[in-house]
């Protein structure tokens, strides 16, 4: 069996679990494609949005003399008794957010009551909740924004005597772009006024105190709401933006002294000093100390953000300069390897010059200071006396190795190998080269000498003979 209000399957009960509509009612159907109308055929309920602090919202259709005129939210209470029987009240502060005209708060469009339910018509607001959106991947500029916009909105309602009283991530919905993996939050509205208040109607919600735990001041569950209770829970919506989590614990709303002796855990050092003094000061659980207004609070986030995002900007700027030297102090250094002599020396001052300008952005990487200091080294060196130097001890550590490699040629022709030929001819190639190197020691030259002999000897068909005698 299908519920005409809300279109969930209802079994073996007498109400709707979900919306408590009672059976029998006319419109219970065991089709979903039941439809139920409201306000004599002005609003068709389309299926469940969600269960908030005032009850049921529901996705609906509006109706004008038989047009569609598009998608709207119906919220109505659970319970019809919310209002104790005194739906002038409830009117009354329905038109009360009739008159509020905001960006970032829902559109209330029509208040009614039908057979006894309150039902309040408002904007459908197509978006994700904030409670269910992973605002992690926000920058910080970004998540200011949505604190400035909050607390925009609430500023407008406490302008025209509304306390909202139930703000919390559930009652925000964000919208958003994508580009290139990156989120950017185009605005948000708060989309719940289940127990918001008229502040001359206050006495009213003293006789029925309520809240969110976690996210409602302490002295809403006293039942003495006040402007200051909203600074509260705006300040606690931010903190989680920030740190990830809520500051207090939910069970500490039904404790009220422990709740103004705690401590809180501090919100993340990479957070600025101002933007944590601002959070601080709107979630201080004495409402006597929390002195910062929401006018004030909203513009301390309009403030901070600019500030964040112009420094971000200059950052990324920096970030994008310091690469750019990076790469060419790179070049430059390894050009300048590549070449000898003092002709190096321009491209190591170049080097130089790129390293000193990216180290006053960030400090470098130990791989590429140690390739600063060398720059500092050579510029002030003779490039040409230490490239020689440097020749000279490699062309004498290679003629020692030829004289060495001469040497055992020669033991092992010794060993009466076969094929002596082939072996004098790699042995006068290895002591060619040492000659060409640096000179030959005397036994090496008369090595050299009769390697030459024996060589011609065998073109001309002559026989080997020992040269043993030599050493």
């Amino acid at each position: 069996m299908y519920c005409p209000r809300c279109k969930n399957i209802v079994e073996n009960i007498d109400k709707c679990c979900f919306c408590r509509l009672a059976r029998p009612y006319e419109g219970w159907s065991d089709s979903p494609e039941c439809d139920f109308f409201l306000s004599g055929g002005r609003y068709n309920l389309v299926s469940p949005i969600s269960i908030g602090g005032f009850g049921v919202t529901m996705k609906a259709v509006q109706y004008i003399d038989g047009n569609s005129l598009g998608a709207v939210a119906v919220k109505f209470p659970v319970e019809k008794d919310e209002f104790d029987g005194d739906f002038r009240v409830f009117i009354e502060e329905a038109i009360g957010l009739r008159r509020v005209s905001h960006q970032n708060i829902a559109k209330l469009f029509d208040a009614f009551i039908e057979e006894g339910t309150p039902y309040i018509v408002m904007e459908f607001v197509e978006g994700d909740l904030l409670s269910g959106f992973y605002y992690k991947e926000m920058k910080l500029a970004q998540k200011l924004e949505i604190g400035a916009q909050i607390s925009h909105a609430v500023s407008s309602l406490h302008a025209k005597g509304i306390l909202h009283c139930d703000l919390k991530p559930d009652n925000i919905l964000m919208q958003y772009n994508w580009y290139d993996d990156e989120i950017f939050p185009t605005f948000v509205k708060i989309i719940d006024f289940g127990l918001s208040v008229l502040w001359k109607h206050r006495e009213k919600w003293m006789l029925r105190g309520a809240g969110t735990p976690g996210y409602s001041a302490p002295e809403q569950f006293l039942g003495y709401p006040s402007p200051q209770s909203d600074v509260f829970s705006v300040g606690v919506i931010m903190y989680e933006l920030l740190a990830g989590d809520i500051p207090y614990n939910p069970d500490l709303s039904f404790c009220i002294n422990d709740f103004l002796e705690c401590s809180i855990p501090p919100l993340p050092e990479s957070i600025p000093l101002e933007i944590k003094r601002v959070i601080y000061e709107a979630i201080e659980p004495d409402v006597k100390k929390r002195t910062i207004t929401i006018i004030k609070f909203r513009d301390e986030m309009i403030r901070l953000s600019n500030i964040v995002r112009l420094e971000s900007d200059w950052n990324e700027v920096e970030n994008k300069k310091y690469d750019l030297l990076i790469q060419q102090a790179k070049e430059e250094y390894i050009a300048g390897v590549k070449v000898l002599g003092n002709e190096r020396k321009k491209y190591f001052i170049n080097a130089n010059k790129f390293f000193s300008q990216a180290e006053l952005i960030k400090p470098l990487p130990v791989g590429l200071q140690n390739s600063y200091d060398k720059t500092k080294n050579l510029i002030s060196e003779n490039l040409e006396d230490k490239d020689n130097e440097l020749i000279v001890s490699q062309n004498n550590e290679f003629h020692k190795r030829l004289i060495n490699m001469a040497s055992g040629f020669y033991s092992y022709i010794e060993d009466g190998k076969k094929n002596k030929i082939d072996l004098y001819k790699k042995l006068n190639e290895i002591l060619s080269l040492a000659d060409d190197i640096g000179s030959l020691p005397k036994k090496y030259r008369k090595m050299h000498q009769m390697v030459i002999k024996k060589i011609n000897e065998e073109k001309k068909g002559g026989v080997w003979g020992s040269i043993k005698d030599l050493f």
